[in-house]
């Protein structure tokens, strides 16, 4: 829906002479007029960057009468230019020099260059088509007048013949009959008889249009680029001169000519046409000269010249050349622009630019540039349709968007004007006080009143023809009258006997543009960029002479008298074709034409400006005008002072970093200031100076945030905020999750966004419409109806945009309570609260779903749930309550109450089931007194309503459930009867239960409800069902429960203390089934656990308690002392020894054998048996002395070992990583476990296959990392190994040196106790050698400590590793020397952050400072 404004244009006059070709520069722009005379530059020479000035062919011996082709080959810096004659000249474009490079005897009558300028087509006077390379060699030579078909022949099966379909009535026969195809006229005689050569865009085919020898009409060939013809186009009835193959490659223009219409051909690739159109022009006036696609195939130009005339004193009835641009939009092809000229020599587009283009004359050189843009309404309220106009020749078709969508081509309705329309313009915004009273985007809108002056903003101003300006209001279409050749058309409805229901443009008066004589305009039809500023006010732009100058119009004579009109407002309205009502509408707008003639447009100024103005833009407020130069830069045009200064901001001169396409000025900030956007040609959004997306495609300032689209197929939303718009241009409005996005279908681009609305139209690449609204712009519409209190129209969105109804509590929780009754009685609907109330949840939204329109609300009450309560002062509301849904249930059934109980009953109900825990029970109980005061009262809701309601919103075994734990028969006899439950199966169930006793049909209830607890409570007061209370009690293992509720002195808790002994038995649990045992006096039992448990003191107690006699004692102590030998339990071994044995010797072996030295000579002195001293504690003694001088010397050489291996190890890991990042590591040297799969160090993914020097063929990458859950258990073993060359080398060696400081750290205070022991017994030499190897150990340790794990503080959480570290951020931790940490340690440190945390860190010493004996110390160490 986008039309072709004209935003650049300026003449130069020229003295051409003869007619020729021109050819532009693609590097300095600079443009070359090639004609039979010569090559004359059209440009300034200082602007070409060099010194050409011209060429004369007679100078250089060249002759010709005609020039077939010139072109620009930038790789030779050279003009290349082909004669009729078959010359193939060169000139050099810095030294002059011409050369004749080569020459066709035939003569060459077409010719082209391929895309790439690599190969040249010609085609000969004798109709070969000869294609060469750049340096002019020969590479095919095909006769174009050949019957082969080409390589990609079509292949016939015989479907679809004719002797095989079915002919009805006609018979066989009419299957045997041939039909000879008509005979096709020849070319007409203004057919110059040329061929024609276009490549498509890639250069791969090239296609050529011919004239027959036999038949003298025109055929196409498609020839691919290596000369080989591919195939050749069906007889075409009419077919023209005029070729283009269009650069996108999917069409091939030409004309077609019948006796009914003039048209536009289109072809593909295998020369099967392929869909036409009409110009709208007789074929007896005009002939179609050229057809020309742009760089990016988004216009099609056509030239029509008139058709010549028999003689030179016959007047033509069409005199003058059309160039008429064509854009295709969901398969319908509109005519955006038209221009005339009296006499037209030559015309290309710009290589560059795409929308660029160059007319040549005999007088003058004409340069247009157009941007594709939409035409939309501009007002920013409610009154404002959206209307979009798109033009298509000398009609615009309007759709006001806010009333009803349909997708182009069709359109809501069309005006149709006598001329072509060059430019059309909305009126500027509507300055109006309103205070709405009622909104809601998709339904009625009431409004107290509306002061209006000047224009709507829906008005429409359209420039047509040369001088006339045609502006259209909105009325009734009954209104609407045929005025000066302006007619409506309604196109959506008012057929087929439906009437039209909403307003149309009317034509309301035609203006003639004028000049003050002081004004020296050439041609007003020139004019561009017109721009509808104040009610009287007319902007446009123009270039005369080399100055640029902006234009200013005023309306005068017969026009607009603006008054002040106030006017009344009422609801109603709905969307699409249905009775529309807007607010528009009903704007009476009061105006008075003076005269019946037209009436004027002056010309009042002409303000100079200093370079070429390719944008003008409205202020929202309407005080100034903003103007973009060529080169980027703002002006600001007062429209009071009519004064041009730069626009600046905070004092700076804002200046795009380039020319941009689309410019608007965005308020931000609340409209405190106006910031402007740009969207350069390059996709890049511009705020100000600063980028904001490099990846726009269209964007549009809706009332309070920023929507763009990208080239990733994203909608953006931004909210106008200049915090939020800075933090996007420095990258970090994502991470903070301040822009919304959401996916939208690939290339679709922003039409319109409804004002005060959350729709947004988008159009496709192929043109058709989609209608979204994103749930940002839903949400902060809901925001603004919320903090107002409009909860219907708010649930209403709600409900059909599926938003989440827990917004209205989680937008304010505590204006929600506060206003709570309101809430109920605005939303006056109990199905919309029931639905509200059904949707919660304890999850704030606002915080999770729909974070993002709440982050920079500043006025939120941010009131923690738990405080709710105390704000509103409501009892219901208090912390005591609950949760989110238990506060918000009570208070919302508060209300209900107090509104209407039996109104609301249902969503009453439901806040019952809501509640935490359910109250199902007091649901159902209301339902009960319901349904017994049935007969006494009548219910607005019935209870039977009441109980399906229920039984929909809850599970029906649930609710069963419920209504059988109140022991009310009648009210689960009444929710059984509503549900799917068979009869045969509840009936004798509650028949048995009604005949049980009373505590135990409960019991029988809870059982069944699975309250075993309860069921317990019920049944301790009966004697009768102790059995089956204790098989219920094994069953569902309630021996915790049965303990609590059964007293201790019963007998049922015997029982129960025994049965759980018997299960934790089962668990072996044994100390606890001992307690059990215990407490049900079976000691037997008890003793055999304690046993079992260890617990051998215990074991003794029970014994004494059983009354064992002294053999039987003794047995058992035997017993135990040989289980906690085998334990190793040797000091408790020896306590029964010495104690309940009597047996010394043997408690002092055991204390030996557990290093007990100190406690073995107490023993040894009790018992006056020195003898053991000399046979068990000196010998035992020596022999750990042994033990630890043998373990001492083992943890040194493998502490010395592995530290030694581990500085090796990282040293060559750090060479690797060093060479890694320098780009010097090859495959088979590199270790790709110093990082993780898909690590950005070297910004490739590395794999492990790298260093596993797999080198299988065909082998590749896996899709799955080595990390994955399934060889998880593996890797983490793998960590640890300490297999040298294993790539977790490193890691299992510093697990191993950590395991060797703990085991030293814990020997030292036994080797304290050990040399004590030896130099008691003067054991000197031995204890010395001990003493010292300790420190030895422990010297070494310390020392080895920082090497193995370096500065273990410097490992902290913020440092980068893995997928994490950059290569920058690499190799600034590599070479940074910064906290202690060493350089060579940096990877060490990356490394090890892969151990368990235990083992990143250096264990704690346990020892005491002075382990060591002061006696037994060297001499210098004391």
């Amino acid at each position: 829906m986008r039309n072709l404004v004209l935003n650049e244009h300026s003449r130069q006059d020229v003295n051409v002479g003869e007619c020729g070709c021109l050819c532009v520069d693609p590097i300095t722009h600079f443009i070359y007029h090639v004609n039979p005379q010569g090559i004359q530059p059209l440009s300034n020479v200082s602007d070409s960057g060099g010194g050409f000035t011209g060429v004369t062919w007679m100078d250089h011996d060249v002759t010709t009468s005609v020039i077939t082709q010139a072109d620009v080959l930038t790789a030779s810096n050279v003009i290349c230019v082909i004669t009729q004659e078959g010359d193939v000249i060169t000139v050099n474009i810095d030294s002059h020099q011409v050369e004749t490079v080569g020459s066709v005897s035939a003569g060459v009558y077409g010719a082209h260059w391929s895309p790439d300028q690599e190969l040249l087509a010609l085609v000969t006077g004798e109709s070969n088509l000869v294609v060469m390379t750049a340096e002019f060699d020969p590479i095919a030579d095909i006769p174009l007048n050949q019957d082969d078909f080409g390589e990609n022949k079509f292949i016939n099966v015989g479907w679809g013949k004719k002797e095989t379909q079915f002919h009805g009535s006609e018979g066989k026969e009419a299957a045997r009959k041939t039909e000879r195809p008509g005979a096709i006229k020849s070319v007409s005689s203004w057919d110059d008889r040329k061929p024609r050569i276009s490549w498509r865009g890639d250069g791969q085919l090239l296609v050529v249009s011919h004239v027959t020898k036999d038949t003298q009409t025109r055929r196409l060939k498609i020839v691919s680029r290596e000369g080989v013809l591919q195939a050749t186009s069906e007889p075409i009835e009419g077919l023209e001169q005029c070729l283009d193959w269009r650069p996108s490659g999917n069409l091939i223009a030409s004309s077609q000519r019948l006796t009914h219409k003039l048209g536009i051909i289109l072809f593909e690739k295998n020369g099967l046409s392929h869909g036409e159109f009409s110009v709208p022009y007789k074929p007896d006036d005009v002939f179609v000269k050229e057809v020309l696609w742009n760089q990016d195939s988004s216009v099609l130009l056509v030239w029509l010249q008139p058709l010549p005339t028999p003689d030179a004193n016959t007047k033509r009835k069409f005199p003058q050349n059309i160039v008429e641009l064509w854009t295709i939009s969901n398969y319908h092809w509109y005519l955006k622009q038209e221009l005339t000229f009296k006499e037209l020599s030559f015309l290309c587009w710009d290589t560059e630019s795409s929308h660029l283009l160059h007319v040549l004359t005999t007088t003058h050189l004409y340069r247009y540039n157009w941007v594709s843009t939409e035409h939309v309404s501009l007002g920013s309220g409610h009154n404002n349709l959206s209307c979009v106009a798109v033009v298509d020749g000398r009609k615009i078709c309007i759709t006001p968007f806010r009333q009803t969508v349909i997708p182009p081509p069709m359109s809501a309705y069309e005006i149709t004007f006598p001329e072509p329309v060059r430019s059309l313009m909305f009126a500027p915004t509507t300055k109006i006080n309103e205070r709405t009273k009622d909104y809601s985007p998709n339904s009625s809108i009431e409004m107290d009143s509306i002061c209006y002056r000047g224009h709507d903003s829906n008005d429409m101003c359209v420039f047509h023809g040369s001088d006339t300006l045609t502006l259209l209001t909105l009325a009734n279409v009954s209104d609407n009258q045929d005025i000066n050749g302006c007619t409506v058309k309604v196109l959506a409805n008012g057929q087929n006997g439906f009437a039209v229901n909403f307003n149309v443009h009317k034509i309301s008066t035609q203006y003639k543009i004028v000049c003050n004589p002081d004004i020296k305009l050439s041609c007003i039809d020139q004019l561009y960029n017109w721009t509808w500023a104040t009610h009287n006010t007319i902007l446009a732009c123009c270039s005369e002479d080399n100055n640029n100058f902006v234009v200013i119009l005023e309306v005068e004579g017969a026009g607009i008298k603006s008054e002040q009109v106030p006017v009344q407002f009422t609801g109603g309205g709905s969307e699409g074709c249905k009775e529309i009502d807007s607010t528009v509408s009903k704007l009476k707008h009061r105006i008075e034409v003076e005269g019946s003639e037209s009436g004027q447009v002056i010309v009042k100024e002409m303000l100079p400006v200093e370079d070429l103005v390719v944008t003008v833009v409205l202020a929202p407020d309407g005080s100034c005008v903003v103007l973009q130069l060529v080169s980027g830069a703002l002006l600001k045009l007062d429209l009071l002072s009519r004064v041009i200064e730069p626009y600046t901001l905070n004092g700076d001169e804002i200046v795009f970093p380039s020319m941009c396409k689309t410019v608007c000025l965005c308020p931000v900030d609340e409209g405190s200031q106006l910031i402007p956007l740009g969207l350069s040609n390059w996709n890049r959004l511009y705020f100000g100076k600063d980028q904001l997306f490099a990846n726009c495609t269209s964007f549009v300032v809706h009332n309070n945030h920023l929507l763009a689209t990208t080239t990733d197929h994203k909608l953006q939303i931004v909210p106008l905020t200049s915090t939020i718009f800075r933090k996007l241009v420095e990258g970090k409005a994502s991470e903070n999750g301040l822009v919304a996005s959401r996916k939208i279908e690939r290339g679709a681009k922003i039409v319109t966004a409804i004002p005060q609305d959350t729709r947004v139209v988008l159009q496709m690449p192929r043109g058709n419409l989609e209608v979204i609204s994103p749930r940002a712009l839903a949400i902060h519409t809901l925001k603004q109806l919320l903090s107002e209190h409009m909860y219907h129209q708010a649930i209403d969105i709600m409900r059909k945009q599926r938003i989440d109804l827990n917004l209205v509590y989680d937008h304010n929780p505590s204006d929600f309570l506060a206003h709570v009754t309101h809430f109920v009685q605005d939303v006056n609907n109990s199905q919309w609260i029931d639905l509200f109330l059904a949707s919660l949840s304890e999850v704030d939204i606002t915080k999770t779903m729909y974070s993002f329109n709440y982050i920079q609300d500043q006025n939120r009450c941010n009131l923690n749930w738990n405080n709710v309560g105390e704000a509103t002062g409501d009892a219901s509301t208090t912390p005591s309550a609950g949760t989110k849904i238990d506060r918000v249930c009570a208070a919302v059934r508060k209300a209900m109450i107090a509104v209407d109980e039996e109104r609301y009953l249902l969503p009453i109900l439901t806040s019952h089931v809501k509640m935490t825990p359910s109250q199902m029970d007091v649901a159902l109980t209301k339902l009960k007194e319901m349904k017994d005061a049935h007969d006494r009262q009548d219910f607005q809701v019935s209870a039977e309503e009441g109980l399906r309601h229920l039984l929909y919103i809850s599970d029906v075994n649930e609710l069963y459930n419920v209504a059988l734990g109140t022991y009310d028969f009648d009210l689960v006899m009444m929710i059984a009867e509503k549900s799917q439950k068979d009869p045969k199966e509840y009936l004798p169930f509650l028949n048995q239960l009604r005949a049980m006793e009373d505590h135990y049909r409960k019991y029988k209830i809870n059982v069944y409800l699975r309250r075993f607890k309860t069921a317990l409570e019920y049944i301790q007061n009966t004697t009768d069902h102790n059995e089956e209370c204790l098989d219920l009690i094994k069953s569902e293992k309630l021996y915790r429960e049965a303990l609590q509720v059964f007293p201790a002195s019963s007998c049922m808790t015997q029982l129960v203390c025994e049965c759980y002994g018997n299960y934790l038995m089962s668990k072996n649990l044994h100390s606890e089934a001992a307690v059990m045992f215990s407490r049900a006096n079976q000691l037997e039992s008890a003793l055999n656990a304690y046993r079992l448990a260890g617990m051998w003191r215990m074991v003794v107690v029970v014994a004494e308690q059983l009354k064992y006699d002294k053999a039987a004692m003794q047995e058992l102590c035997l017993s135990l002392v040989k289980s906690l030998k085998n334990r190793s339990k040797f000091q408790d071994a020896a306590l029964l020894y010495e104690n309940y044995l009597r047996n010394e010797e043997e408690a002092l072996e055991c204390l030996v054998k557990a290093n007990e030295w100190e406690e073995a000579q107490r023993v040894a002195q009790r018992y006056q048996r020195w003898d053991l001293v000399d046979t068990h504690i000196k010998p035992g003694v020596l022999e750990h002395y042994e033990f630890c001088m043998m373990e001492i010397e083992r943890l040194t050489t493998t502490l010395t070992q592995s530290v030694e291996r581990l500085a090796k190890v990282r040293e060559t890991k750090q060479q690797q990583q060093l060479d890694l990042l320098e780009g010097n590591a090859i495959d088979g040297q590199l270790d790709s476990d110093l990082y993780s799969d898909t690590s950005t160090v070297t910004g490739a993914s590395l794999s492990r296959s790298l260093t596993s020097g797999s080198s299988r063929p065909g082998s590749s990458t896996s899709g799955r990392t080595y990390r994955s859950s399934k060889s998880k258990k593996k890797l983490e073993r793998k960590k640890y190994s300490t297999k040298e060359g294993s790539p977790y080398e490193d890691l299992g060696l510093v697990a191993a040196l950590h395991e060797v400081y703990t085991a030293a750290d814990t020997m030292v205070a036994g080797v304290t106790s050990l040399c004590t022991m030896l130099v008691t017994f003067k054991f000197d030499q031995q204890a010395t050698p001990l003493q010292r190897s300790v420190s030895h150990l422990l010297s070494i340790m310390d020392r080895k400590k920082n090497e193995i794990w370096p500065s273990d503080s410097a490992i902290s959480d913020d440092m980068e590793f893995g997928p994490d570290l950059t290569t920058d951020g690499a190799l600034s931790q590599m070479m940074r020397d910064g906290g202690g940490v060493s350089r060579k340690y940096t990877l060490a440190l990356i490394r090890m952050r892969e151990l368990e945390p235990h083992l990143r860190h250096a264990p704690v010493p346990t020892r005491s400072d002075n382990w060591s004996l002061h006696m037994l110390k060297d001499t210098t160490d004391r």
